[in-house]
């Protein structure tokens, strides 16, 4: 669904990702829908590869794609990674939002969604996602 500006979601609906399961929408036109989770894991192996041994990303917390298993925890901040045109934008957007939740002493960003804007210098792909603070179950609760 596009704006008057032109800007639209990648995956064709703001709240498609709440109902799960649609496809995105290639920004370019062409080739097959992706799904978002495996747009997801391509952009975390591509950035796995290009990266020094033991780094992740921009060294912030981990990007997840919902498969690790479920722990408590908070929701510490929302949050969004941009990057205006280049190469890689989804890799830099995703790398962003990482140094956020690194900012706001995350140990995870969950729910990521790419969306992409045409402005005047071109693409802008800002990636929002949710930081999250794991709960530390190994300390008693006070009563």
């Amino acid at each position: 669904m596009a704006d008057g500006a032109g800007n639209r979601p990648l995956n064709g609906s703001a709240n498609s990702q709440a109902r799960g399961g649609d496809a995105l929408v290639p920004a370019q036109g062409g080739g097959a829908p992706l799904s978002f989770a495996n747009l997801q894991r391509i952009a975390l192996a591509e950035l796995a590869l290009r990266s020094p041994k033991g780094f992740v990303g921009g060294g912030g917390p981990v990007l997840t794609t919902g498969d690790a298993q479920p722990r408590p925890f908070v929701e510490v901040a929302l949050l969004f990674g941009q990057a205006v045109g280049g190469g890689r934008p989804i890799q830099r957007a995703l790398v962003n939002l990482q140094a956020q939740g690194r900012d706001h002493n995350c140990d995870a960003v969950v729910t990521v969604e790419l969306l992409e804007y045409q402005v005047k210098v071109g693409t802008v792909i800002v990636a929002y996602g949710t930081g999250i603070k794991y709960l530390d179950l190994s300390v008693p609760a006070a009563q």
